[in-house]
């Protein structure tokens, strides 16, 4: 739910792939908890689906690893994982994406791996295999915190339903210099005087999404943030 199960499991496939010993605390956490029935409604009329993800990514001498739900682009493989099933997608610089695809949960898969493991270390002690099966620790990559990410965004408010309000909004993401890819008002809310409000953003910076939506519970016509999902961009 809170996305450490898959945290753990990203920190693990980091150390081995990357060759650096990465924590569970090094990697970005957040869970599911946020999202309502109304942000898949909105997603899948934008094209998109929701899906929790785990993602280690390299570039130049640094490594950024996060998990946390994501907007997909319905027509690429990941979306279409779902209920006990798990994916693994690997870009390497000769082989290319891979795509390994398969269950992850459930009382046969799990027995299937303890099974595997007990089997394994039993040759071991058979064999008297003394041998160092941990991987090689050895690269200087620098962990790259979240605020460093860029990607596209949707947010999801609740505004004053009255003129200005959209020029307000826009002008501050335009100082935190966040580009707007649109802006589309959904409902508006009876006797409430307010409208529930989406916006897609164009590739931006984490610190100033953050930024601006704490700015925006300063300003009296935002009357709700409702949600914030990052948007991956998926290389097909």
């Amino acid at each position: 739910i809170e996305g450490l199960d898959a945290a753990y499991k990203l920190s693990i496939l980091s150390t081995i792939g990357f060759h650096k010993y990465v924590k569970g605390s090094d990697v970005y956490s957040e869970g599911i908890t946020k999202l309502k029935a109304k942000d898949f409604i909105y997603a899948k009329e934008l094209g998109y689906a929701i899906k929790l993800i785990a993602v280690a990514h390299r570039e130049n001498k640094s490594l950024q690893v996060r998990v946390h739900p994501a907007f997909i682009p319905e027509n690429v493989i990941m979306a279409k994982v779902d209920g006990v099933f798990n994916a693994v997608e690997i870009t390497g610089d000769m082989v290319g994406q891979v795509f390994f695809h398969g269950m992850g949960a459930g009382p046969l898969p799990t027995s299937s791996a303890i099974i595997s493991n007990l089997v394994e270390i039993g040759k071991k002690i058979i064999n008297n295999d003394v041998s160092d099966s941990l991987p090689r620790i050895d690269s200087k990559l620098e962990i790259n915190p979240i605020s460093n990410l860029e990607t596209k965004y949707y947010i999801r408010l609740i505004l004053a339903d009255k003129p200005g309000v959209f020029a307000k909004v826009g002008l501050l993401l335009g100082k935190l210099d966040i580009s707007i890819s649109s802006v589309i008002q959904k409902e508006v809310i009876k006797g409430s005087g307010a409208a529930e409000v989406v916006i897609m953003t164009h590739r931006s910076k984490e610190s100033a999404i953050q930024e601006a939506l704490s700015q925006m519970k300063n300003l009296d016509i935002v009357k709700e943030i409702g949600n914030m999902v990052r948007v991956e961009e998926w290389v097909i």
